[in-house]
């Protein structure tokens, strides 16, 4: 019989604990959103390491997936520490660091964080944390004195075009830039140590950034990103990783290729960046030298020095304008200068006069809930912010609105659509055939973002559910749900219940913001409430509760409360009542 070798024996002892880890992602996918990214990582990772031993270059993706289970668990660790404190699932944390560093960096970030939080509960300084440096009116002065000087101008107006996804992109772009210094100087046999410090925020991190982009409605603004993490991934496969590969001299015709597409493509990003600031020119600019350096180095012609200037170049610039992004952002005004932009576009005045789709009042002002409240005791479709993501109402005294809603959508007949109330006690005056259990059930996920599915019956009129009675749910039961959203529950107190259903086309991504519901569905409405970014990025839970003494209750659909929660909201209740 033929022995096994060293590397087969290897891979057949692997097999089971990738096995094991892929089932125990499976299973886990139930419990949060953490566990089975890890477990799957895991058996990534596993895989690759049996791949690893036929080849090197799985090391690094292994690697890479090694580093991502460290987070994710850190992360999961802290957060279930967190939450049972303060039962949010929010955890910011300190990134990697090296040498002494290593040490104190994440105890202080450690310590800072534990201090806020018990300071918060506590509403008082019960862990010293430090009188604060610099006052923020202090420094808000200084700044401002600084940026009239400069600019000779004694008035600084309000408002700034600077966001949060702004200064991570400059982050990301800074971080890939800086390890990238590390690379180029680095022994050819450590190169591929670099890869994680380059690859994650100058590709995943940017991918990231085009998420937000997106979920905020501005599309076109995830060009850049998206655009410099495929810049940034193709740099790191050939410059760290191609030697690992077996990338050599005379085998880089393609990205010989690229490069000089990519310089093309980065020629329109300088022109559209002029129209933005002068500090996002300086970036596209350096950008174009980089992608010079890359195509030198596809050809064996790189002077290493100048491509280290470069990067060093722009991560300075990238360091300033992250600084400054964050800085005008946090106090609303530019108080440090992006610069003007260079190229400005004169609209014509007819385009400057161009009307919205459809009327788009603000959420925070009274007047336009009013105007959003008429329209939809007219008749008329509008979208309207949750709390969860936004959504398209309609009044149930006026079932061609409903049925309407439907040709918006383009939503099957068949799905059926819930309704909205602003609280429990409208349905207690209108007497539903519910069991103690079922109230009970109500009192503690209401209002909130679990929806209740109920027997239909009569006395959804005596609710306020008029015409449009035979239009929402199905011919035998209903789904209600209380909004905490203080907007949307004034609104239904001015219009009565609220037949709701996601503003989005069927079969794509909810909206999160209004400006996504104004590009995707706006000239389909009469109006959209304005209420900025949603404060959940998936839809309700949808909970039937039917039969709840029965049998009890069946998730329809998991949304952003999870199951577990919902069944041991359940089974506190039940114990309490039975």
């Amino acid at each position: 019989m033929a022995l096994l070798s060293a590397s087969q024996s290897s891979v057949a002892g692997l097999v089971a604990y990738i096995a094991i880890s892929f089932i125990l992602s499976f299973c886990s996918a139930t419990v949060n959103y953490i566990m089975p990214f890890v477990f799957g990582a895991i058996a990534l990772a596993l895989s690759f390491e049996a791949v690893a031993l036929f080849g090197d270059w799985a090391l690094v993706v292994s690697g890479v997936l090694e580093l991502g289970i460290v987070l994710c668990g850190l992360y999961g660790a802290v957060a279930l520490l967190l939450k049972g404190i303060t039962q949010r699932s929010r955890c910011p944390g300190p990134g990697p660091s090296w040498g002494p560093p290593a040490a104190s960096a994440p105890a202080l970030s450690l310590y800072a964080t534990f201090a806020s939080l018990i300071n918060s509960i506590g509403e008082k300084a019960l862990i010293p944390v430090g009188p604060q440096a610099v006052p923020s009116a202090a420094l808000q002065a200084m700044l401002g004195a600084v940026q009239s000087w400069l600019s000779s101008s004694k008035d600084i107006t309000s408002g700034t075009g600077a966001t949060v996804p702004d200064s991570l992109f400059y982050i990301c772009n800074g971080l890939a830039a800086a390890a990238a210094v590390q690379g180029s100087v680095g022994a050819p046999g450590r190169q591929q140590l670099s890869i994680p410090s380059v690859l994650i925020p100058g590709a995943l991190g940017q991918l990231f950034v085009c998420r937000i982009q997106v979920q905020g409605g501005k599309r076109f603004g995830s060009v850049l990103p998206f655009c410099y993490a495929a810049f940034w991934a193709a740099w790191t496969w050939l410059r760290l990783a191609g030697h690992l590969l077996d990338i050599g001299a005379g085998h880089t015709e393609g990205f010989t290729a690229g490069s000089v597409a990519f310089l093309v493509l980065n020629a329109f990003l300088i022109i559209l960046a002029s129209s933005f600031n002068v500090v996002l020119l300086c970036l596209t600019l350096a950008m174009e030298l980089l992608t010079i350096c890359f195509l030198l180095f596809t050809l064996e012609n790189l002077p290493l020095p100048f491509e280290i200037v470069v990067l060093s170049i722009i991560s300075v610039i990238c360091f300033y304008g992250a600084l400054a992004s964050l800085t005008n952002c946090m106090f609303g005004k530019d108080l440090l200068m992006m610069g003007p932009p260079l190229l400005t576009v004169q609209s014509s005045r007819k385009d400057r006069e161009d009307p919205l789709p459809c009327v788009c009042p603000k959420s925070h002002l009274t007047s336009g809930l009013r105007t959003i409240a008429e329209l939809l005791n007219t008749g008329a479709v509008c979208g309207v912010p949750t709390d969860t993501v936004y959504a398209l109402a309609a009044s149930c005294k006026h079932p061609e609105a409903i049925e309407k809603v439907y040709r918006i959508k383009d939503r099957p007949q068949e799905k059926p659509i819930c309704i909205f109330i602003s609280n429990l006690e409208q349905l207690r005056v209108a007497a539903p055939p519910i069991s103690p259990l079922l109230w009970e059930f109500m009192e503690n996920v209401y209002p909130g973002g679990i929806g209740c599915i109920i027997q239909k019956g009569e006395w959804l009129k005596k609710l306020g559910v008029g015409a449009g009675y035979s239009r929402v749910g199905t011919q035998d039961s209903i789904m209600i749900r209380v909004p905490d959203l203080t907007v949307l529950v004034h609104l239904i107190d001015m219009t009565g219940p609220l037949a709701i259903t996601s503003a989005n086309p069927s079969g794509e991504v909810d909206s999160t913001h209004h400006d996504m519901v104004i590009s995707r569905l706006g000239h389909k409405l009469e109006g959209v409430l304005c209420d900025g970014e949603s404060d959940e990025v998936v839809a309700s839970t949808v909970v039937n509760c039917t039969k709840i003494d029965e049998s009890g209750i069946t998730i329809l659909r998991e949304g952003c409360i999870p199951a577990a929660k919902v069944m041991q909201i359940f089974e506190r209740v039940k114990n309490r009542v039975v």
